[in-house]
């Protein structure tokens, strides 16, 4: 048994350890030990002010870097396409920015900037499954000879929306402009400015994070993401099959590999004829995206950016300008030899009205 001397030796052990230490700190280790702390702190501030500089004088770089990427592009797409009809889409707000650079890039690509769609949510939120229901029932009542292609309604509204784009004898820029009024009506899309066909479509695709809502149940964040899937190939696939040329952008995940609409197009057969780059956001993205399109224009569709799934960097400009000079003197040799006939005078009078109504 433990008497009380044991436990009084203890407590006298304890207290007489803790006055040595007392004593000790604030006598001969108290100098030692503050100037190794005063010191250190000391060391750790100049380290921060050192990477705080370093790290300001990257920024300033990266800026002007930027400033130079952005403004050689328009040098850099010169010449690279002929007149060409563009339309520009983009699945997210946040890509507005870019989707205008873009533009700029085409006309001085030598292209024509054309319509400026912005996707809305109701074309893939599940809980708009009514309000597309019921634009698909005016539109196809209205106009017989649209008809969509696709499984779900998200899938045929997007074929509709690559309808009204694609050049066709049966609708007129009125019944497109009309159509285009319904799509607006029900959320599916926005609309700047006129519509009319066009030779090549660019589409802008947002990161997969930026269409996740948190009020999701997992039920419904899956069917979200489905319908946003299937709604850009449904578009893309549609204006492939109707003959319009296609570059897709988008970004490259944390681990380096695509994804969305640009993962979906170089993982099957649309990789040989529409073109797609992953690095949209970069200073170099609308440069890089206008010379994708130019690319696609002439035949040499491809892969590019820094994904792992890319096959190079950038577009070969020099390479793109000479095919474009190229396919430009070979339609002009064949107009030249084209006979002047009767019935080639009345080839553009219209053939119809056009109104598909």
């Amino acid at each position: 048994m433990i008497d009380f001397r044991y436990h009084l030796v203890s407590l006298v052990a304890v207290f007489l350890a803790l006055a040595i230490g007392i004593v000790l700190g604030a006598g001969p280790l108290r100098d030692g030990v503050g100037q190794t702390l005063t010191a250190q702190v000391e060391q750790l501030r100049v380290e921060r002010d050192e990477m705080r500089a370093s790290n300001d004088a990257l920024t300033a770089e990266n800026d002007d870097l930027e400033g130079f990427v952005e403004s050689s592009g328009a040098g850099l797409v010169t010449n690279t396409m002929r007149g060409e009809k563009v339309a520009t889409i983009a699945d997210h707000s946040s890509l507005r920015k870019e989707a205008e650079a873009t533009r700029a890039l085409v006309d001085a690509a030598g292209g024509e900037s054309g319509p400026r769609i912005e996707l809305g949510q109701a074309l893939w939120d599940p809980a708009a499954e009514g309000e597309r229901r019921s634009a698909l029932a005016t539109i196809t009542k209205t106009w017989p000879g649209v008809k969509p292609r696709g499984a779900s309604t998200s899938e045929m509204l997007a074929s509709i929306v690559a309808r009204v784009l694609a050049p066709s004898e049966d609708l007129d820029d009125a019944a497109r402009l009309e159509i285009a009024k319904v799509l607006s009506a029900s959320g599916v899309l926005t609309l700047e400015g006129d519509i009319f066909a066009v030779d090549s479509v660019l589409l802008l695709s947002g990161e997969e994070s930026l269409f996740a809502v948190t009020s999701d149940s997992p039920d419904s964040a899956s069917n979200r993401a489905d319908n946003l899937q299937k709604a850009r190939l449904s578009l893309v696939t549609t204006l492939d099959r109707r003959g319009v040329s296609m570059a897709v952008a988008g970004s490259s995940t944390a681990r380096g590999s695509s994804e969305g609409i640009v993962s979906d197009v170089r993982s099957g057969d649309l990789r040989d004829r529409v073109a797609s780059i992953d690095m949209l956001t970069y200073a170099s993205g609308p440069a890089t995206l206008t010379l994708a399109l130019a690319a696609a224009q002439v035949d040499m569709p491809g892969a590019f950016g820094s994904a792992s799934d890319a096959e190079t960097l950038t577009p070969d400009a020099a390479a793109i300008r000479e095919a474009s000079k190229a396919m430009a003197e070979e339609k002009g040799d064949e107009d030249s030899q084209e006979p002047h006939t009767e019935a080639n005078e009345n080839e553009d009078a219209p053939a119809s009205d056009g109104g598909g109504q």
